[in-house]
């Protein structure tokens, strides 16, 4: 095959799946934002390599003494909680263990182990590979988020108040790394085509009722554009973006300060969580799934008690 039919193959393959995509093909138009946003492809490569390239820990002594290349990979604190939250993996987590000793180093590259005094001590270089693989193996696993945000809390009155910021500057100055889209607004953009119509669109019987109101031929308004009762984006639309954003991790850095004055303290911890709209099979068995009681919810709440109550009270007895 020359190279030219190679091109016009590999064209003909895009246009049949811009053509799904336009058709309403729910798996084109996924795999069309997926590629686009960066949750696979080249882009996912890109935007991940910063969590992979500049850690934020110290480096680790090489395995083999006086070799610089068999120094091991090292976990940075915004990987380690990517790799450890179900919202950013693509299969289930890991342990927090596994980090250190990867489950696919046997027994035998412990020096201490029964398997080592039978069997004399395990190859270092077979040890770096391993632990290399694993790495390159489980990074790949992970959703990239496009940004990293900061969020500092301070106690005031015995409460904490939160200030939360994903600006560059606020990053950098803390000596976090970035996201490849940091302080795009991307985020923001992707939520509001995720988020709930303004005006739902009127049922058939109500667009005939306002034709015979105004004296308009029923046929021509049926037939007609009714995108003055809708605001974009459709259905369809938003569910494929309440999809995508099941794949975009939010990376929080909460840095907490409490204590007395003169005596106070500080923790710092990262979060992961996915956006409001978002649908991901890890919010399966998760709280987040629930909206929040309301008085109303709890006036029912609380009815149901007491009417349950004295009948839980008989069956006792």
């Amino acid at each position: 095959m020359s190279l030219k039919s190679f091109k016009i193959k590999r064209l003909e393959r895009d246009l049949r799946k811009l053509r799904s995509v336009n058709a309403g093909d729910r798996r084109a138009c996924q795999r069309a934002l997926n590629l686009a946003y960066g949750r696979t492809g080249k882009l996912k490569r890109e935007l991940m390599e910063p969590f992979l390239t500049l850690p934020t820990t110290v480096e680790q002594p090489p395995i083999i003494p006086g070799v610089e290349k068999s120094r091991p990979p090292v976990f940075s604190r915004e990987l380690t909680a990517l790799l450890t939250s179900p919202h950013a993996r693509m299969t289930k987590i890991i342990r927090p263990s596994h980090l250190n000793t990867p489950p696919t180093l046997p027994p035998r590259a412990d020096p201490m182990s029964e398997e080592a005094r039978l069997l004399g001590p395990f190859s270092k270089r077979r040890e770096v590979n391993i632990r290399w693989r694993y790495f390159t193996t489980e990074s790949r696993k992970v959703f990239p988020p496009f940004e990293v945000s900061v969020q500092r809390g301070d106690m005031v009155d015995g409460g904490v108040h939160w200030v939360k910021s994903n600006r560059r500057a606020d990053v950098l100055d803390l000596g976090l790394l970035e996201g490849g889209f940091q302080g795009e607004g991307l985020l923001e953009k992707l939520e509001s085509m995720a988020g709930d119509l303004k005006h739902p669109p009127k049922t058939r019987r109500e667009r005939k009722t306002r034709a015979k109101e105004s004296g308009m031929d029923i046929r021509n308004d049926l037939d007609s554009n009714i995108s003055d009762d809708i605001t974009l984006p459709t259905r369809f639309l938003r569910r494929r973006h309440q999809v995508l954003l099941g794949s975009i991790p939010l990376l929080t850095y909460r840095h907490t300060k409490y204590g007395k004055v003169g005596e106070r303290k500080s923790s710092e911890r990262y979060e992961v969580m996915l956006p409001k709209h978002a649908i991901s099979p890890a919010l399966r068995y998760t709280s987040a799934r629930l909206e929040e009681v309301d008085e109303n919810n709890l006036a029912w709440i609380r009815r149901a008690q007491e009417i349950d109550g004295p009948q839980r009270t008989g069956r006792g007895k």
